[in-house]
């Protein structure tokens, strides 16, 4: 006959059991739960940083203002170069500078706070400064296709709005263009054509001789008295009606071509 088991038997286990729950709370009170730790491990921080995702980018030029660029492809370039940045500050001197204008920008996260950079005797990162020669190539790179985004009807339009002294040149007088005027070819202006590959080679082979050039002055400011006499950025108009943008204080990237009837400047060489 089998031995009567007791119902009383789990009684005697409930010290065992109340033992092991305490351990368990023990271990758990030692997990990361609802506490902030500081980790100094840079290549953890680096790893946490490359899982946050950018969602735009933003960029000011002291010319051209600000724009923001939301293709992933763009956004992603520019993170990727600063998230490969080393994690040293360093006092070097430069290597050459990368542009001859200060060119900012910020990285907008939707998960993590935003970066802020800048590109012009060195790259600087949330006030830290990188000058190693080994991103220096990368740098000028990134900035030239940066800088690209500022050439666009939309930007040049904006441009001719934003600055009164625009002058019509020609080789025997210089115009101040009227409001009027300037309304009238800011809205010419966004009816061209941007030029690129095939196309802007066949504009070039027909492109004629220069009738004239508009050129912006981007300040009014004075030297010995006499006024800027070169302008931030010009544009010179030829007889098919082909627009050759150039960004004169911008060493790198600095030419944008348009095509278009532009009546209002041919109407005034009349």
């Amino acid at each position: 006959m089998k031995k009567k088991i007791s119902p009383l038997w789990f009684i005697w286990l409930l010290p065992l059991m109340s033992l092991a729950a305490a351990v368990l709370l023990l271990a758990a009170s030692g997990l990361p739960y609802n506490k902030a730790y500081v980790i100094e491990d840079a290549a953890y921080v680096q790893q946490l940083s490359h899982q946050a995702v950018p969602e735009s980018l933003t960029l000011l030029d002291p010319v051209w203002g600000s724009i923001t660029i939301d293709q992933p492809d763009k956004v992603l370039a520019c993170y990727n170069l600063i998230a490969r940045l080393p994690y040293i500050n360093t006092d070097a001197d430069s290597f050459g500078r990368i542009r001859n204008r200060e060119l900012r920008g910020t990285i907008n996260f939707l998960d993590r706070s935003n970066i802020h950079f800048s590109i012009y005797d060195n790259v600087v990162v949330d006030g830290i400064v990188y000058s190693d020669a080994s991103i220096q190539y990368e740098a000028s790179q990134l900035a030239r296709e940066l800088c690209q985004e500022f050439y666009t009807q939309d930007s040049l339009s904006r441009l001719i709005d934003r600055y009164t002294r625009i002058v019509l040149r020609t080789d025997s007088s210089r115009v101040n263009l009227s409001t009027t005027a300037k309304n009238q070819i800011k809205q010419e202006i966004l009816e061209c054509s941007l030029l690129s590959g095939d196309q802007l080679s066949e504009a070039l082979q027909g492109r004629g001789r220069s009738l004239c050039q508009i050129e912006i002055y981007s300040d009014d400011s004075r030297v010995d008295d006499e006024a800027r006499q070169t302008p931030q950025v010009y544009a010179s108009i030829y007889g098919n009606g082909l627009c050759i943008v150039n960004d004169v204080d911008n060493s790198i990237g600095s030419d944008m071509y348009l095509l278009g009837g532009l009546p209002t400047i041919f109407a005034m060489l009349e």
